[in-house]
């Protein structure tokens, strides 16, 4: 049995991180720029938000009988089951955290909290994922 969460992602912000270089590109041509101009707007813009795009669909968060796979923008962070107390979303957090037996605290990047609802004191998406890694984790139970 394997859960994998990500971050939500409107339509809207979906398209965009995948036509961001033919958007680029479009509105260069519109604008009667020449084609050196077009390339190096696809260099100094598209290239880099295209990457920094693919690497921001990286993040997830792998659940599996034996650990917990924490997948970031960067790095990688797998625990064990039997390192984690519980998991927790503090109000005012931009993401949920494993807390750790020792009492540290490991972000899960993939569990984000929508700040909208804490301030109109709604139970968000990222609280329920949160409630329900806690039910997984065996030692819980």
């Amino acid at each position: 049995m394997s859960h994998t969460y990500r971050p939500t992602l409107s339509p809207p912000a979906r398209f965009l991180a995948q036509a961001w270089p033919i958007v680029i590109g479009i509105s260069a041509s519109v604008k009667g720029e020449s084609v050196s101009t077009l390339i190096l707007d696809e260099v100094f813009a598209g290239i880099p938000i295209t990457v920094f795009l693919w690497r921001l669909g990286r993040v997830r968060l792998v659940v599996d009988q034996n650990d917990v796979t924490s997948f970031g923008f960067l790095a990688t962070r797998r625990l064990p089951w039997a390192e984690i107390d519980h998991f927790a979303l503090s109000e005012g957090s931009s993401f949920a955290h494993a807390v750790l037996k020792d009492g540290s605290l490991v972000g899960l990047p993939a569990i984000q909290a929508a700040q909208i609802n804490w301030l109109l004191g709604r139970r968000s998406r990222a609280a329920d994922i949160v409630a329900e890694l806690n039910r997984l984790n065996p030692s819980q139970h």
